[in-house]
């Protein structure tokens, strides 16, 4: 018979599996005060940043949580979405992939059953810059 500790565990470890985790890094400061925003309002460019003049605020970069992560693209770029959401961005542009084998410094119970590289992606927070006047402000 299973103790409940021993029935929770394999819930445990598959949820400690899942998932990304985010960080970013403060590039310039925003031409306008920054507050949070709804994640489906964040614009998100793949193929470079839009013509619109902007500044670059913020590096983001998504990674999954371990090795054993089922987090697949959506997921991430999701995640970059909602970071860029939670900082007030207008925009992430993404500008690539990342993959690297787990180092020393990451932290799991079973380092030696984490073999496969984490994924990830980085993107740039990016704010619009306001119209100058006499140009038509962004919609």
């Amino acid at each position: 018979m299973l103790t409940p500790l021993r029935a929770l565990l394999p819930m445990v470890l598959l949820a400690a599996a899942c998932g990304t985790s985010t960080k970013h890094t403060i590039l310039n400061p925003s031409p306008r005060p920054m507050t949070p925003r709804p994640a489906e309002t964040v614009e998100l460019f793949s193929s470079g940043a839009p013509a619109t003049p902007h500044v670059d605020v913020a590096l983001i970069e998504v990674e999954e949580s371990s090795s054993w992560s089922q987090a697949d693209t959506p997921d991430m770029l999701k995640a970059l979405r909602a970071r860029g959401a939670a900082l007030g961005c207008d925009a992430v542009v993404v500008g690539g992939a990342a993959s690297r084998d787990t180092g020393i410094n990451d932290w799991s119970s079973t380092p030696e059953l984490e073999k496969r590289a984490r994924r990830g992606f980085w993107g740039t927070c990016i704010v619009y810059r306001p119209a100058a006047p006499g140009e038509l402000a962004r919609q």
